[in-house]
């Protein structure tokens, strides 16, 4: 069953998200809530979803390049989960 993602104004939008413990990275839980977001990611529109959308307060995205939105002559889709993704610009 996909999660809720929230809305615009949401509290959770404005913090910052804490980083995952060591530990947590590959914990079950964690597993699990890769899993979801993946299902919630592909009950929406676009072709990612980080984990303040859905309320949590972690640093954690899922990204997906699906199908429909690759360019001819690429050969693949990606998956992708990430934990504490950093960007710089």
């Amino acid at each position: 069953m996909p999660l809720t993602i929230v809305q615009a104004g949401d509290p959770v939008l404005r913090r910052p998200a804490r980083a995952l413990r060591p530990n947590e990275i590959r914990s079950r839980e964690i597993r699990e809530l890769i899993e979801q977001m993946k299902e919630t990611m592909h009950a929406a529109p676009g072709v990612g979803l980080a984990a303040p959308q859905i309320g949590q307060g972690i640093q954690l995205a899922v990204i997906e390049d699906r199908p429909e939105y690759i360019r001819t002559g690429r050969r693949n889709n990606w998956r992708n989960a990430s934990g504490n993704p950093c960007h710089s610009t």
